[in-house]
This record gives structure tokens, C-alpha cells and sequence, in this order.
């Protein structure tokens, strides 16, 4: 997975259990790659820019003394620092207009949920009863269209589209893991 910085030129990635900022010089031509990740224990991925560009969100896999593993959202600024675990949880999003994170509940990845940065308050936004097509158990990768009135998000193998006015879901044509275009249209 990778998350794009485009105003610094810049691209977050996975690589080898860790996330990675990559930068390029004015022309692309050049690049330097700084480790972000190495002086905590797990595997990070799923690297997301927040929208000012000054944080990435990612979630990182730890293993407990009971051997089982857990998952858990973090936030750090984008040079490396501050890093903050915020809850349980995979596949972080940012709210496109808000210090907000999307992402799927460890604990039960049946339901999307949403954390506010600043106050910590977490609200369940979607869950698989609002699906009643769904026999998948995960849901992931919540992708809110810029109008904040729909959201896409991955159902299983499949795609489904979430209206915020009637919270309920509808399956789509599309791509695995689609994404929206700032038009509104769906990759």
C-alpha cells in the first residue's frame, strides 16, 4: 500500500514490516528512502497521509506475551516522530476535511468505526447488519466520497457502497479496493 504526498514529493510505503517515506528531488530523477518505523516492534502497513500532509496514519501488528497478535492504529508526524498508538484497529482512513480516522475494528471486523484524533472519541459507522447481503466478515479499507455523504469500503472480496442518509449498503460493479477520484467518480 502506498500513500501519496504530493506537495513534498514525497510517498509513504511498506516495506519489509516497516513504512518507509520515499522523496524525490524537483525532477523525480533522484530519491532518498528514510526507515519510519524501526524503533517500534511489530509489522506496520497501510501507510495513509493525513490531509495537511503533516501526519501518516498507519496500523502496525504486534504479538502479545500469549502469542496471539493484535493490530493497532498509529498516527506519526511525517518525518518520523510522535508516534501515538489510538485503539485497536486496521486499515486506518482519514476524514478528507477532518482529524478523523476511519478503520476496521480488531476486535470485530464486522463494523467500521471512527476516531477523533483530538477528543479520542470513537463512533461505529458502519456495520455488516446494514448490509444484509453480506456474508463476508471484514470489512475494510472505508473510503469516504469528498461530498461526505457516501463512502465505498471493501466487503470481503467484493465492494459496497454506504449512503450516510439512509445508512444502509448496496454491492458495485467495480474494482477490488476502489478508491474515489476527486470528480467523485470510482476507481
Amino acid at each position: 500500500a502506498l500513500g501519496l504526498n504530493m506537495r513534498d514529493q514525497q510517498l509513504a510505503a511498506m516495506r519489509s514490516g516497516d513504512i518507509v517515506l520515499v522523496t524525490f528531488n524537483a525532477l523525480a530523477t533522484d530519491y532518498t528512502i528514510e526507515n519510519l518505523t524501526t524503533d517500534i516492534d511489530g509489522y506496520a502497513r497501510f501507510p495513509e497521509w493525513s490531509p495537511d500532509g503533516e501526519w501518516i496514519a498507519f496500523d502496525l501488528g504486534e504479538w502479545r506475551d500469549n502469542g496471539e497478535a493484535n493490530r493497532s492504529i498509529y498516527i506519526m508526524r511525517a518525518d518520523g516522530s510522535d508516534k501515538r498508538k489510538l485503539i485497536n484497529g486496521v486499515s486506518p482512513q482519514w476524514h478528507p476535511h477532518q482529524d478523523i480516522i476511519y478503520f476496521t475494528d480488531w476486535g470485530n471486523s464486522r463494523v467500521i468505526k471512527a476516531i477523533d484524533i483530538q477528543s479520542g472519541d470513537v463512533t461505529n459507522v458502519v456495520s455488516v447488519e446494514n448490509c444484509p447481503f453480506a456474508t463476508e466478515s471484514l470489512l475494510a479499507n472505508f473510503r469516504l466520497h469528498p461530498n461526505e455523504l457516501l463512502a465505498v469500503f471493501q466487503l470481503g472480496h467484493r465492494t459496497a457502497l454506504w449512503s450516510k442518509a439512509t445508512n444502509t449498503c448496496s454491492l458495485l460493479d467495480t474494482t477490488y479496493n476502489p478508491v474515489w477520484m476527486e470528480d467523485g467518480t470510482i476507481v
